[in-house]
């Protein structure tokens, strides 16, 4: 039974009415269609038919399609996403759609991406144009975690391994006013992207306005035949706020052989354009400090911080144990 039904999460409405919802994961194959999620929601504190509030299936196609979505119902509307790809034609296309309202306002959040199976040849640059992505969002906003340095990079790690990337639902929130426009582009070597597969993207905010340039760049990811155990990821944003005149920049690269090596590299930097005394610049933090582990024996961490107003409160030093 294992192996067919997982739970994956369990909540309890605090406010009246009083929710029970039950989320699953599932292996029901039914022939070219998995179910692969699903949560229902059922009322505690009268009778009330259950309902079905989350689905998540699989399509596969032997040789021909591959793909998956999802849809989910929520207080105040529904989202959902796929992902799908012709097999023959190694073409893949998303898309993700979220539709809420509150208060009288009703928030719509869209986003799709195609990448194709021949590049767009940039002339004698070695590079391809691999596919396109946008995305339009009326009455959302992203949702930035707190609490952190460079809340628009911490986002954007979150958002990447979601279905439908920076325009994945879970990282949007349904705000009144707000508007955002995004457009980017998938740019490898032409031999595939093996060597170098970037993607660009361009985020606008408004009010603001903020303008966000985003870059998450792999390489040396070899295709899956050739059974790499070696891989280099780079994730950069740069930030600018023109409402509060701030420009953050926040980049993060790593570099693993599997049980060998590994380093990451987080740097962040921030520059107040009305206060020039209000700017630092970071090679990694004591609380997410650059980090190297060879052969899984040896480790090594450290950061480098400069101020302009100062470091409060000063950092201790960080704890090591055997070889450091």
């Amino acid at each position: 039974l294992g192996d067919i039904v997982r739970i994956l999460g369990v909540r309890v409405s605090r406010d009246n009415p009083t929710y029970l919802e039950v989320e699953v994961g599932m292996g029901v194959d039914l022939g070219i269609v998995t179910v692969d999620t699903a949560r229902v929601r059922l009322r505690l504190d009268e009778a009330e038919p259950p309902q079905l509030t989350k689905l998540g299936a699989s399509l596969e196609i032997p040789g021909t399609l591959h793909g998956k979505g999802v849809v989910e119902i929520t207080d105040s509307g529904f989202k959902g996403a796929f992902d799908l790809s012709v097999v023959p034609h190694s073409l893949r296309a998303s898309a993700v759609l979220a539709v809420e309202s509150a208060d009288g306002v009703t928030g719509v959040l869209v986003g799709a991406e195609v990448e194709f199976p021949l590049p767009i040849v940039l002339g004698t640059s070695g590079l391809g144009i691999f596919g396109f992505m946008g995305g339009v969002g009326v009455n959302y906003e992203r949702d930035e975690p707190t609490g952190v340095t460079t809340p628009a990079l911490r986002w954007l790690e979150d958002q990447f391994p979601r279905a439908g990337n920076v325009m994945a639902p879970e990282g949007w929130k349904l705000t009144p006013g707000a508007y955002a426009f995004a457009a980017g582009m998938l740019v490898g070597t032409l031999e595939g992207g093996y060597v170098v597969h970037l993607k660009g993207i361009i985020l606008i905010e408004l009010p603001g306005p903020r303008l966000l340039l985003i870059m998450k760049a792999d390489v040396l990811k070899a295709p899956p035949v050739l059974n790499s155990n070696q891989t280099a990821a780079f994730l950069a944003v740069l930030d600018v706020d023109f409402g509060r005149g701030t420009i953050t920049i926040g980049v993060v690269a790593q570099y693993e052989i599997v049980s060998l090596l590994k380093i990451r590299v987080p740097v962040t930097a921030f520059f107040n354009t009305r206060d020039s005394n209000d700017w630092f610049v970071d090679l990694g933090t004591y609380t997410e400090p650059v980090t190297i582990s060879v052969l899984d024996v040896l480790s090594g961490v450290g950061y480098l911080m400069v101020h302009g107003n100062g470091i409060s409160p000063l950092p201790t030093p960080l704890a090591s144990t055997g070889i450091t």
